[in-house]
């Protein structure tokens, strides 16, 4: 309930879905764009992937159309730094065809919020220049320790699981 599943990130009706929420004020919309085409596991394609639309057009679109304050994204740390930075920039400047700046990006190693792996990622938030402008620099983007348990042992079937297996 409350959860409009849309279609294709590139291509759904903006206008339909206003209309479906009833205009609602929305503050910040969030996407979690597809990571092989600059992660290390990946080919680092980057720009040259298929998937890049996805990454650097869906979102400023989204934003822009639901009339958001503000986007956020996470995503591996190379979506800023690969190649010099031509995923960040292109994205940018989708943005900044919007009325959108960027004004935060936060870099982070999740093992060091208690994750149970090591991994590189940033936060990115772009906001409408106008709201720049009355509000200032806001905090820096930080995760959320949740969920609030991490299970010790993954590999096991949950029947095989007790409670402690289960860390607080």
């Amino acid at each position: 309930p409350g959860i409009a599943v849309v279609g294709d990130a590139l291509e759904f009706d903006i206008a339909a879905l206003l209309d479906r929420i009833d205009n609602a004020d929305i503050g910040v919309v969030t996407a979690g764009v597809p990571c092989q085409p600059v992660a290390p596991n990946g080919k680092q394609l980057g720009l040259a992937d298929r998937r890049a639309p996805l990454m650097v057009v869906a979102l400023p679109r989204a934003a822009s159309g639901l009339r958001a304050r503000a986007a956020d994204l996470e995503n591996h740390e190379q979506f800023v730094v690969l190649r010099n930075g031509e995923v960040i920039a292109a994205i940018d400047a989708n943005f900044l065809r919007f009325g959108f700046v960027r004004v935060a990006t936060d870099f982070l190693n999740v093992a060091h919020v208690d994750a149970p792996e090591g991994r590189n990622r940033v936060a990115v938030r772009w906001e409408r220049r106008d709201m720049r402008a009355l509000l200032g620099p806001g905090p820096p983007l930080r995760p959320i320790r949740w969920p609030r348990r991490c299970i010790a042992g993954v590999m096991l079937p949950a029947r095989d699981l007790d409670n402690k297996q289960f860390l607080n």
